[in-house]
C-alpha cells in the first residue's frame, strides 16, 4: 500500500502529545513536507482563536501536508484547508491522571487561592469545582481552566456548552453521547496515552509508514512528588460529573483502540513486542552517540534486520539527533524552510514583541542544522531578555513619573 504522507495531529493539552508530535515531525523532516505553523513567537500560538492568516505563517506554496500544534478543533476549517486525504489523528489520556497533570503544569491550587497543593488540593477543588473554575486568570491564551472536559474543549467542543453547571445526568449523557459521535466520525484514528506503544502501532498501520518512522523519545515528561499518589474514589467520582465528556470520550475510544487492535492482522502483538525492542536498541545506541561517543554497544551505526512488519534500516547519529530533537528545534527548522521558500526575512524589534502574540518573524534564513535550532533559541532567548529589560524600565520610568509629579491643589 501507498505511504500516507498527509495527517493532523488535533493536539491536546498534556496527554503526551508532544511526542507524538515529535514522531510525526521527525517523518515530516525526512520527507521533506510542507507544515502548516503558527506564527512565532509561540508555537502554540493559534490556539485558542483557530486557523486565522493573523495566526498562521503563510504557506511557500499549494495546501500544506501536516499540523501537530494546539488549536480548537474545527472540522470543517481543516478540512477546506487539506488536501482530501489527509488522515486525521489524536490522543486522549485518563482523564483523572490529566487533571493531575494540569493541576501540576499550570500551579491550580496557587491560582484558586486554594492553600493545600497537590491531592488535598484538588479534593478542595473538587468539593465544589464551579466555586474555583472561572478563577484562572490565564489571560486571552487560555480562557478556561483545563479542569472540565479539556480534552472535548481542545477537540471542538463548545466553551459555551461546557460554562453550563446545572445540568441533570440525563442532559450529560445525551450531549457527551451526541459528541463522541461526532468525534468517531471525524478521526481516523484516537490514540491512547495509557496505551502509547500500541497507538503508535496503530498509527504506522494507518499511514503505511515503517517502523523506523515511529521510534521515539518520551516529551515533555515532568515528575512531581504525588504524580502517583492514588485519589480516593469518592473525588473520582466527584471529577467524573464535573468532566463528563472528556470520560465519555475516553472511556468510548479506548474501548475502540482494543476492538481495532483484536481486529488486527499480521500479529499485532508480535509487531508491539519487535517494536518495543528495537525502541529500547535505540534509545540504548542513541544515549551513547548522543554523549559524544564514537560507537556505542553497537558501533556506529545500529543495524535493524527486515522483519515481517517492515523493512530493515539504519540508525546512526543524524537519526539519533532528529528522533530526539525538541519541539522547539522542529518548529525552528520548519519555519526556516517555509521562510527560505517564500524568500522572507524580516528585522527583529524587540518592541514588537509582546507575550508571544504579535506577528514578528525571525530571521531563519542564516540558520541550518545542527546549529540553527541553538542559534534559534539563543535568539529567543535574547529576545524576551530585551523585552523584559524594557518592560521593567518602561514600569520604573512611569512609577518615577508618578512620584516626581506634584500633587493638585486643594481648593
Amino acid at each position: 500500500m501507498k505511504v500516507k504522507t498527509r495527517i493532523v495531529l488535533a493536539k491536546n493539552h498534556k496527554v503526551g502529545g508532544d511526542t507524538v508530535k515529535n514522531v510525526i515531525n521527525s517523518f515530516g523532516y525526512r520527507k521533506n513536507l510542507t507544515f502548516l505553523l503558527p506564527k512565532p513567537f509561540k508555537n502554540s500560538m493559534a490556539y485558542p482563536h483557530g486557523m486565522t492568516s493573523q495566526n498562521l505563517m503563510a504557506l511557500p506554496k499549494g495546501k500544506p501536508d501536516i499540523w501537530v500544534y494546539h488549536t480548537i478543533f474545527n472540522s470543517q476549517k481543516f478540512r477546506s484547508m487539506f488536501p482530501n486525504d489527509t488522515v486525521y489523528i489524536t490522543i486522549l489520556r485518563e482523564p483523572f491522571s490529566q487533571l493531575k497533570s494540569v493541576w501540576n503544569y499550570y500551579k491550580l491550587s496557587s491560582k484558586f487561592n486554594i492553600s493545600e497543593d497537590g491531592p488535598a488540593g484538588i479534593a478542595t477543588f473538587l468539593d465544589s469545582p464551579e466555586k474555583y473554575d472561572m478563577k484562572c486568570d490565564h489571560g486571552s491564551r487560555y480562557p478556561f481552566c483545563f479542569t472540565r472536559n479539556p480534552m472535548a474543549v481542545d477537540l471542538g467542543f463548545p466553551m459555551q456548552e461546557n460554562m453550563k453547571i446545572l445540568q441533570t445526568q440525563q442532559q450529560k449523557q445525551k450531549i457527551s453521547k451526541d459528541f463522541v459521535r461526532q468525534i468517531e466520525g471525524q478521526f481516523s484514528l484516537v490514540m491512547i496515552m495509557e496505551h502509547f506503544d500500541e497507538s503508535l502501532v496503530l498509527l504506522k498501520r494507518e499511514m503505511c509508514w515503517t517502523l523506523k518512522d515511529i521510534l521515539y523519545y518520551v516529551a515533555n515528561n515532568r515528575n512531581y512528588s504525588w504524580r502517583h499518589v492514588e485519589i480516593p474514589t469518592t473525588q473520582k467520582k466527584q471529577h467524573k460529573q464535573w468532566s463528563s465528556v472528556d470520560y465519555a470520550l475516553y472511556n468510548y475510544f479506548n474501548k475502540t483502540l482494543w476492538n481495532k487492535i483484536e481486529r488486527s492482522e499480521n500479529d499485532f502483538n508480535g509487531e508491539l513486542r519487535f517494536f518495543r525492542h528495537v525502541n529500547a536498541k535505540m534509545k540504548e545506541h542513541c544515549d551513547q552517540l548522543l554523549r559524544g561517543e564514537a560507537c556505542s554497544v553497537y558501533g556506529s551505526v545500529l543495524k535493524i534486520s527486515e522483519s515481517r512488519w517492515s523493512p530493515g534500516f539504519d540508525i546512526d547519529l543524524e537519526d539519533c539527533e532528529l528522533i530526539k530533537r525538541t519541539s522547539q528545534c522542529h518548529f525552528a527548522l520548519q519555519a526556516e524552510r517555509a521562510i527560505r521558500v517564500l524568500g522572507k526575512q524580516q528585522d527583529i524589534d524587540p518592541s514588537n514583541w509582546r507575550k508571544g502574540r504579535e506577528n514578528v518573524d525571525l530571521p531563519f534564513l542564516q540558520l541550518s542544522p545542527p546549529d540553527g535550532c541553538t542559534n534559534f533559541l539563543n535568539i529567543l532567548r535574547g529576545i524576551r531578555q530585551a523585552s523584559r529589560r524594557k518592560e521593567t524600565e518602561e514600569r520604573k520610568a512611569h512609577s518615577s513619573k508618578r512620584v516626581l509629579e506634584p500633587k493638585p491643589l486643594s481648593k
